[in-house]
């Protein structure tokens, strides 16, 4: 059974199983309620009686209904009946505001009711005085969505099969008296801010989300800095006399309206990385969050080993972190595995009811917190919610004498009733009196705030399985799911899905942009030339609006540009962290407090000392980088093309091959003779099923497969075969490399203080001795256009990839293992270098594609040292 088959029939047992359930079971989901209704109207009696008791019915945000519960009210409001009295119907809506189509909201209901009430005769009705916002900022909607001339890319919105009835923005205007709100005269900017990023001409997505978020936190300290703070004027009655007052900004008047959680996220870490109190609208409480339900999944797979699926939870989750696409490859009884030794100790640990010794060992010897995957902001966090619950835990464990089922019962108990106002919030107790909200766009409907930031960045998302309307020849239109097209109607449907995707987005920008009451902010960059960003909401949508505006002399009594270029953020500068505290911030730490000595062990990589890494002020630098270092290869990048597609995955790919194989194998004549090997063709055979390169990251075919492994035999082959220049002037192969004198992905934990708090951990891909000298070497997969000396000297010290930080770590953990061994006097002369290998810039007898660095010297050392103990020191939150 393929996974096509295998998916529709387990769809098909779904809802199998569900419409048995509601059979035979004593509840009903919400959609069952509106289809129970309906159908019990076809009873003649209950229909004419509930049409002589209602008269009026009246639907408000009618936008967001569907076809069955607009059937209802027709069937008691349109239909005629025997009674003369009329009845009345009012559907009150905007369909530029219709965005709960996830949720099965149609706008087409909306248009065919419309059409339906026309002929009908019934008189429509439009509210077009708007009394949110400040006069100058509606009229700044008015030329964003309704300008006569550019592209008109908001409006008119155009529903397949409603062609003859577009969704039109008509004009709106300010209220001709007793307006509510104005800007003050202290800021009369035009209300709606742009913001062109300067630095680079096209910016990848990701880059530009960064770049955002940063912009967001620094603007927001300038909105509330104490001695020139933003402020507007609102209306105030007092002592029956009307007037106008000066109203100062604070943080809970500012929102950030985000597409998604992981732009929610960004956002809110960006604040907190500059002291900013912010809430996450409708975030959960601590132990309805992942890291709760991940200890969930370990003690339930503690109890039950040999169940598969508690086995492959943990596999997925924090504890080890693996690709679901990998999962094949690990055989949940394997006795060997990592995994399961890991496992069994930890259940032998809970028999013997060590649970403090078992829950530090969950901390220390997973990935939990050997792994920084985002930033420095959020490792804390999530550090910080598994020691919360684990000494909840242990708290209870000790007060009863409670066993491992017993824990688990108590954590599943806390995990329902603590869904309730009086549970603290998450991580520690955050702010909720004053602070910055940053929620949804879906949650933000009806909702209003003076200062709006827009962050809706993301490409557009087509899933694998996805749901598309299609109309009958009777009009009726119906929601078909993909799961049993073929290939020719899943072009047709997933050209479909995009465009009702791009409609949504174009309202979910209208009610985002419309949410602010004195001013608004708006991001504009062009995105790099890739289908991903390009196919994006904001690329199709809010920016040639953006462009033809700012092409044209805008009125700067509406629109203010913000010529802005990001500057990295660099939070151990005493600066910029001292600059935010103000008296009237309230911080909250984000690091557990406790009354004894800290028992913390920090670890650091060279990935997150790269983040901390100070710059130039004129670079334009992700704040997140560490999130984007692993990420180089990335799908928006070069266009410079290779048999072997340019990925992490195929990083990872080359890597894992270079480990295992014997560097012997490779010295043949051709690269041709090496794919005759059995044991370098099995090992290419597995790790191409295991890391999936196919940009689709689907399983590979038969010929992605001979392409791949002749593309990475010839890499390899010339890699291995190239000359190797040695500090001494002379050079050698890889191939010529013993085992005895090499090691591959040496692992490393560096003491970086007398204390041993501070680590630096981390693998060096090859170590090697060579004329009684000991090198260095770290692979680079990376596909350049150029490999030129002065082309990879350049891609080293280029600020954005930050390998000449990677050189200088690793180097300086040379120097300290050579000092260990050899002793200071002699670790000088030891030393032989680190290198660079551009694997795919290297050639069979040439010098080319390899970076080489032989210049060391106490003083460079002494250097090194300094920076890196500047970048490890404690975090500049431990200082409020």
């Amino acid at each position: 059974m393929n996974a096509e088959t295998f998916r529709q029939k387990t769809a098909l047992i779904a809802a199998e199983m569900v419409a048995r359930e509601f059979k035979t079971s004593e509840w009903m989901s919400y959609d069952q309620m509106i289809l129970q209704t309906r159908d019990s109207l076809k009873n003649p009696h209950l229909c004419k009686a509930l049409q002589s008791r209602y008269k009026v019915g009246i639907i408000d945000e009618f936008q967001d209904t569907d076809s069955v519960q607009y059937e209802i009210f027709s069937r008691l409001f349109l239909e005629p009946n025997d009674e003369t009295e009329q009845k009345i119907l009012y559907l009150i809506g905007d369909p530029k505001q219709s965005i709960y189509g996830f949720r099965g909201a149609d706008i087409g209901t909306y248009l065919r009711a419309k059409k339906e009430l026309k002929s009908h005769k019934a008189q429509e009705i439009s509210l077009n005085v708007n009394y949110r916002s400040v006069p100058e900022l509606i009229c700044a909607y008015n030329e964003l969505f309704g300008g006569k001339t550019g592209e008109q890319s908001f409006f008119p919105i155009v529903e397949r099969n409603f062609e003859s009835t577009p969704i039109e923005y008509s004009e709106v205007s300010a209220p001709e008296k007793n307006p509510k709100i104005l800007l003050s005269d202290k800021h009369r900017q035009g209300p709606i801010q742009i913001v062109r990023f300067i630095g680079k001409d096209t910016w990848k997505t990701n880059d530009a989300k960064n770049a955002w978020g940063r912009f967001i936190g620094e603007e927001i300290l300038k909105l509330t800095r104490s001695e020139n703070p933003f402020s507007y004027q609102i209306l105030e009655e007092s002592d029956e006399k009307i007037h106008f007052a000066e109203k100062k900004l604070n943080f809970r008047e500012i929102a950030i309206l985000v597409k998604s959680k992981a732009e929610g996220k960004l956002a809110e870490q960006s604040l907190k990385l500059r002291g900013i109190p912010c809430s996450f609208y409708k975030q959960e409480g601590i132990y309805q969050s992942p890291e709760s339900y991940q200890i969930s999944n370990i003690f339930e797979c503690l109890l039950d080993p040999n169940k598969p699926s508690s086995y492959r939870k943990l596999l997925l989750g924090d504890l080890f972190q693996i690709h679901p696409d990998h999962l094949v490859a690990f055989d949940e009884h394997s006795i060997e595995s990592y995994e399961k030794t890991t496992l069994d100790r930890w259940k032998t640990l809970a028999i013997d009811r060590k649970f403090p010794e078992l829950f530090r060992s969950i901390e220390e010897d997973s990935r939990i917190f050997l792994t920084e995957d985002e930033t420095d902001i959020d490792w804390e966090r999530k550090k910080t919610n598994y020691g919360q619950i684990f000494r909840k835990l242990l708290q209870f464990q000790i007060a009863n004498q409670a066993g491992l089922e017993e824990i688990l019962e108590e954590l599943k108990l806390l995990q329902i009733e603590s869904k309730n106002e009086q549970e603290p919030p998450l991580f520690e107790k955050e702010t909720e009196k004053d602070a910055v909200q940053i929620l949804t766009l879906h949650s933000s409907k009806g909702l209003e705030w003076p200062v709006v930031f827009l962050f809706h960045l993301s490409s557009n998302f087509v899933p694998e399985i996805y749901d598309y309307p299609v109309t009958e020849k009777d009009g009726e239109r119906y929601w078909k799911l993909s799961l049993w097209d073929n290939e020719e109607e899943k072009k047709i449907s997933k050209e479909e899905y995009s465009y009702q995707s791009l409609n949504e987005n174009k309202r979910l920008l209208y009610v985002g942009i419309t949410r602010p009451q004195v001013r608004l902010y708006l991001p504009f960059y062009t995105p790099t030339n890739h289908k991903k960003t390009r196919d994006s909401a904001y690329y199709k949508i809010l920016y040639p609006r953006l462009r033809h505006i700012l092409e044209n002399e805008p009125d700067p009594s509406l629109f203010h540009p913000i010529a802005w270029t990001p500057i990295s953020f660099d939070q151990t500068d005493p600066n910029i962290r001292n600059r935010t505290r103000d008296s009237e911030v309230r911080l909250t730490p984000l690091l557990h407090c406790e009354s004894e000595p800290s028992k913390t062990i920090r670890l650091h990589s060279y990935s997150s000392l790269k983040t901390r890494a100070k710059t130039s002020e004129n670079e334009s630098l992700s704040i997140l980088e560490e999130a984007e270092y692993f990420k180089s290869d990335d799908a928006e990048g070069t266009e410079t093309e290779d048999a072997l597609p340019s990925s992490a995955a195929t990083g990872s790919f080359l890597h894992a091959l270079l480990e295992e194989l014997d560097f012997s194998f490779f010295k043949t004549k051709t690269p041709r003779e090496v794919l005759k090997n059995r044991k370098v063709l099995s090992r290419m055979d597995f790790h191409l099923n295991y890391f999936r390169l196919s940009k689709e990251n689907k399983k590979n075919t038969l010929s992605e497969k001979e392409t791949y492994q002749k593309r990475a035999g010839e890499i390899l082959w010339n890699s291995l075969n190239a000359n190797i220049p040695l500090q001494d002037k002379t050079s050698f192969n890889l191939v010529d490399l013993g085992k005895e004198n090499r090691i591959s992905e040496m692992d490393f934990h560096l003491s970086l203080d007398p204390t041993g708090k501070n680590l630096l951990k981390g693998s060096i891909d090859l170590v090697f001795e060579i004329k009684n000298k000991f090198y260095i070497a770290d692979y680079k997969s990376n596909l350049l256009e150029d490999y030129s000396p002065l082309s990879l000297r350049r891609s080293v010290e280029n600020t954005e990839n930050r390998y000449d930080l990677q050189r200088d770590i690793y180097a300086m953990v040379l120097y300290e293992y050579l000092k260990d061994l050899f002793g200071p006097k002699d670790v000088f002369q030891k030393i032989g270098g680190v290198y660079y290998f551009f694997l795919r810039g290297m050639k069979h007898g040439e010098n080319s594609g390899i970076y080489s660095d032989f210049h060391w010297s106490p003083d460079r050392m002494e250097t090194i040292h300094k920076i890196v103990r500047e970048l490890t020191a404690v975090h500049w939150l431990e200082d409020f």
